[in-house]
């Protein structure tokens, strides 16, 4: 590996940590702090695809906000473990080889399931909150998607250099 390519690879490796750092930070959030976040993230859903959300009373637009609270906090879990397991795979370099890259990706998955583990474990000690095996599956689901993503498109740019 050449002075580039540890760099690259360092570069990667400090965003993954940030992002676990950022997923720490959100399981650290007590149940209320946590179901705000997702309420509003679901206004600024009904605002961006419901019409007339506006112009609906406010008692409405809260009460079709918590309709789709559940969905929105689901989709976050996915959504940030398959940032991070697209991070995880761009950590992992670039190997050329199918072996190496297959071998790659189930490191990259346990890492994935392991941190998914831990961190619904953490939640435990945040008031409120609880470890949901549920959340585990799609933590691990969301991460699986960003590394399959990342290694087809690998392959598929080795195959065009073949």
């Amino acid at each position: 590996m050449n002075k580039k390519q540890r760099i690259l690879r360092c570069f990667w490796i400090v965003l993954t940590i940030a992002w676990m750092t950022v997923i720490f930070g959100f399981s650290s959030d007590t149940a209320d702090e946590s179901s705000n976040l997702s309420l509003n993230v679901g206004k600024m859903i009904c605002r961006v695809f419901v019409p007339r959300y506006e112009q609906m009373e406010p008692a409405e637009q809260e009460c079709m906000a918590q309709n789709i609270e559940h969905p929105v906090r689901k989709g976050a879990h996915a959504t940030e473990y398959m940032i991070l397991g697209f991070l995880l795979s761009m950590s992992a370099g670039n190997p050329v080889e199918r072996k190496k890259i297959l071998r790659n990706m189930l490191w990259c998955a346990a890492i994935a399931l392991a941190y998914a583990v831990s961190d619904e474990l953490h939640q435990l000690f945040s008031p409120g909150r609880s470890c949901q095996i549920k959340d585990m599956l799609i933590d691990f689901c969301g991460a699986s998607a960003g590394i399959a993503a990342v290694n087809s498109i690998r392959l598929r740019l080795h195959r065009r250099k073949i």
